[in-house]
């Protein structure tokens, strides 16, 4: 049977494309790429983009947004 990865928590001042990546009544499949952003003023911190894995779990840690 196929494991899916959880619902993305968007970081403060981020997002996350595309939009199946945070929303929690999808299923993200293994294989799907989420990539971060940060808003204006900000940067990224940790990995830009998450991977789901086969085993429902992503691959990376979630990064978060910090003042320029």
């Amino acid at each position: 049977t196929e494991i899916y990865c959880p619902a993305l928590e968007v970081p403060l001042k981020a997002e996350i494309t595309p939009e199946i990546c945070t929303d929690g009544r999808a299923n993200i499949a293994r294989n799907t790429a989420c990539e971060y952003t940060c808003a204006t003023g900000y940067r990224l911190v940790g990995d830009s983009s998450l991977v789901c894995q086969i085993d429902g779990f992503w691959q990376g840690t979630a990064p978060r947004c910090e003042r320029k």
